[in-house]
């Protein structure tokens, strides 16, 4: 999407913001595919920062923790959901609008 946006960017000296995560710094078991893509957002924006500053186009990324989605209350147990709380600092599941 970003080569896309990019030259109306350029004009406008817009910014471009990625969705990483916390798991583009660490692994775990069983997520390797998400864990592997969150680093290349990662690495992505790193790049595109340096490529696009020469233009004017400020790129970032934001790389919470474990959030609080439907797809998470359905996919991970209760009890991992509960160790994942412990491992964040306000001793909860980020919620979705806490993100925007």
């Amino acid at each position: 999407m970003s080569k896309y946006a990019l030259p109306y960017l350029r004009k406008s000296k817009g910014c471009i913001v990625n969705i990483s995560s916390t798991a583009a710094n660490s692994a775990a078991k069983n997520v390797s595919t998400y864990c592997a893509t969150k680093g290349g957002v990662k690495a992505l924006t790193k790049a595109l920062a340096i490529d696009e500053a020469k233009h004017g186009v400020r790129v970032n990324s934001l790389a919470p923790g474990a959030v609080d989605t439907v797809y998470l209350r359905e996919k991970v147990p209760a009890e991992q959901r509960e160790y994942l709380e412990k491992c964040h600092t306000l001793g909860r599941l980020a919620q979705p609008r806490e993100i925007g």
